[in-house]
């Protein structure tokens, strides 16, 4: 099952990051996902993520995510990501506009039902 999880969620997560296919945020996250770290603003549950997702996409239009490792134990993912692109937007501590710009983090995942129920994270930019 580990394996069949592991390969899921690194199609699922570039599906998501890499092609913004926002009906693949319904099939990974429940509905009342918690974003444990979520910045001032983000909308609770499932919104959130799509408000996360859809305002990275739009800052950095060519956006490329990486899972560089994962690791799953039980209901708890971790991984590693790497991010690049070109931004669009003011990205404090990151980039100006028209910069290429790449961060990096570590995010802890809660699944519960075969979805990811929590979310964890850290963002170390620029790596």
């Amino acid at each position: 099952m580990s394996e069949e999880l592991k390969a899921r969620l690194r199609r699922d997560l570039d599906k998501i990051w890499n092609q913004g296919d926002q009906d693949v945020v319904d099939e990974l996250f429940a509905a009342d996902v918690v974003i444990h770290n979520a910045v001032p603003g983000t909308p609770a549950g499932i919104e959130g993520v799509r408000f996360t997702i859809n305002g990275l996409r739009a800052a950095v239009p060519d956006l490329q995510f990486s899972m560089d490792k994962l690791v799953v134990d039980g209901d708890l993912v971790a991984y590693q990501w790497s991010a690049t692109g070109t931004s669009q937007a003011e990205l404090p501590g990151i980039s100006a506009p028209g910069e290429k710009m790449t961060m990096g983090g570590l995010a802890l995942d809660r699944l519960a039902d075969g979805k990811i129920s929590e979310i964890w994270t850290a963002t170390f930019s620029p790596s």
